[in-house]
């Protein structure tokens, strides 16, 4: 197996998503697209950033965005999740509906419904007994359980924390997309839904590149290593093609012994 010193590997991806920053950041600008919270940017485990939308089910807005959300090529590199804002205490019931979707594994089968009963149908589902009303009508749901388990602890937990999140990044507005804990924008800030997402990739990307640009980097994991090849393919069509990934990184960590 050729023999690659791990920190011209190193400057050779590093460059590589400075380049791809810079072909973006020529599109988006900071205060404008979207906002620096000022905080350390958090990578999850497997090496993703994760980008969180707060949204209310009631906001017509949140509405007009799933379904580019829906239809959004999720980049390997970002782990994306719902989290229901209750900015507003008329909000609170909807983050109890969300979670309690979640609970029993209903959100695929039943979000972009609920999202529709509201704003199509014009629903008013702001009770438990409403809401039991309108799971009855959807196929293979216990409407009497899920209604009864708007305010188990699990959900109270999971609305509890969703409230300290908003806090602590400071959404007073939805749609919001929280990157990575450190940046924000939404599709008002962005100027339309659709830029809104290619921002939070572009933020995401960015948070990965600052990673790189630390001395003695280190990779967090093999998975994340896989991931940041991806986005190379000459240089993982080479490695890959004829070591595994552990293989590879035995075989680096020799070399730049030597």
């Amino acid at each position: 197996m050729p023999k690659i010193h791990f920190k011209s590997f190193s400057l050779a991806l590093f460059t590589f998503f400075m380049l791809t920053a810079t072909v973006y950041g020529q599109q988006f600008v900071e205060g404008r697209d979207y906002e620096n919270l000022g905080r350390e940017a958090v990578i999850e485990p497997d090496g993703r950033v994760e980008v969180a939308e707060f949204f209310w089910f009631g906001c017509p807005s949140c509405f007009r965005f799933e379904p580019y959300l829906l239809a959004w090529d999720i980049p390997p590199e970002v782990e994306f999740v719902n989290i229901p804002a209750t900015v507003a205490r008329s909000w609170k019931f909807h983050a109890h509906v969300y979670y309690t979707f979640e609970l029993f594994n209903l959100k695929d089968q039943l979000m972009q419904k609920f999202y529709d009963a509201l704003h199509v149908d014009r629903s008013r589902i702001f009770s438990a007994d409403q809401l039991k009303d309108w799971a009855a009508q959807q196929d293979g749901v216990d409407a009497e359980k899920l209604a009864g388990s708007l305010n188990s602890f699990a959900v109270l937990t999971k609305v509890a924390q969703a409230d300290l999140l908003a806090k602590k990044y400071s959404v007073s507005s939805v749609p919001t997309l929280i990157i990575g804990g450190k940046y924000k924008t939404s599709p008002n800030m962005a100027g339309s839904d659709q830029r809104a997402l290619q921002v939070a990739e572009f933020l995401a990307q960015k948070i990965l590149s600052e990673q790189w640009s630390e001395p003695n980097v280190m990779i967090r994991s093999c998975h994340a290593f896989r991931f940041t090849l991806r986005a190379v393919t000459s240089i993982s069509t080479f490695i890959l093609g004829s070591a595994s990934c552990a293989e590879y990184m035995v075989e680096a960590g020799r070399t730049s012994l030597k």
